[in-house]
């Protein structure tokens, strides 16, 4: 094989969505909580790569919810995906479900996430690379011990 040909090989392997997905795996989270209110605020997010990148969202309002895992696109350093969650009514009534459209800008150990939906414009959520994350913790955030 040439040169050019290895170089071209090469050059899509690094470029390639799976590629940078392994690179960018693992848990990145702002959740914080509220002395005053015991209350859970923020986001967490698990990134998965290889060839079918996804990734394991919870948010926290209060409580926590999601845990889900959902399809994840990756065009460089920026990741979108859209998370669908089921809701019902205080009589547990299903209403029509939750969809939000989120971008994430990986910047060094970090991701911005952003997300065109919602009541709040320009809301932004910072998320830092959690080092050493437990094994499924990202989705218990979301779920507590039951079946997300």
């Amino acid at each position: 094989m040439n040169r050019y040909a290895l170089s071209l090989t090469l050059l899509s392997f690094l470029l390639s969505p799976s590629a940078f997905g392994a690179g960018l795996h693992g848990v990145y989270s702002h959740v914080v909580y509220s002395e005053e209110t015991g209350d859970l605020l923020g986001m967490e997010v698990e990134v998965r790569g290889g060839p079918k990148p996804s990734i394991v969202v919870s948010v926290c309002e209060g409580a926590c919810w999601g845990g889900k895992t959902w399809p994840l696109t990756v065009e460089g350093n920026r990741l979108s995906f859209t998370v669908e969650e089921e809701l019902a009514d205080r009589y547990g009534k299903p209403t029509p479900p939750l969809i939000l459209h989120y971008i994430a800008v990986r910047k060094g150990a970090v991701l911005v996430v952003t997300s065109p939906d919602g009541d709040i414009p320009g809301w932004k959520e910072t998320l830092k690379r959690v080092p050493h994350p437990k094994p499924g913790q990202t989705a218990r955030l979301g779920c507590g011990d039951t079946s997300c």
